[in-house]
């Protein structure tokens, strides 16, 4: 198993439901979140709390399948995006759910590696090595942890 590895996977766990460097994780970010904040939209063109777990939970899944096989093509705007039918309380807490096993099937795809990967190219991803992809979903999640945290002010601000 390999020492880089290791310790990317280390920083994904970290970043989603440990002790992040930069402020709260995902998981702190998300804590008390309901469906009904979850699914609302500061206005018709902006994403969802809602929204942004399904994407990180695509992303995830995704760039775990790069790692093991059959990721298939990047269709931008498709591949990690997906809209939000059921609203209830129950699908919320099954896309949180979801959320917390893509990530972990992901960081244990990773620990499975050996360091040698990091320095082959993503087929999926033109011109892209597996330390960048990694490294690139790894920022993408804490982004987005900071757009959650946005929404949840803007929300609390609003009710």
């Amino acid at each position: 198993m390999g020492r880089e590895c290791d310790r990317i996977a280390e920083l994904l766990e970290e970043t989603f439901e440990g002790r992040a460097y930069y402020g709260p994780s995902i998981t702190e970010c998300l804590k008390g979140v309901d469906a009904d904040d979850a699914a609302r939209r500061p206005d018709a063109n902006s994403n969802s709390i809602w929204d942004i777990v399904n994407h990180l939970t695509l992303e995830w899944d995704y760039h775990r399948r790069l790692i093991t096989g059959g990721a298939g093509e990047w269709i931008r705007g498709e591949t990690t995006w997906s809209e939000t039918a059921d609203q209830s309380a129950a699908a919320w807490s099954e896309a949180v759910a979801k959320l917390k096993d893509a990530n972990r099937q992901l960081v244990s795809a990773i620990r499975e590696q050996d360091d040698e990967i990091l320095s082959k190219l993503v087929p999926e991803l033109d011109g892209w090595t597996f330390l960048r992809s990694l490294h690139g979903t790894l920022h993408h999640g804490i982004y987005h942890s900071g757009q959650i945290l946005m929404l949840r002010r803007y929300l609390t601000d609003r009710a």
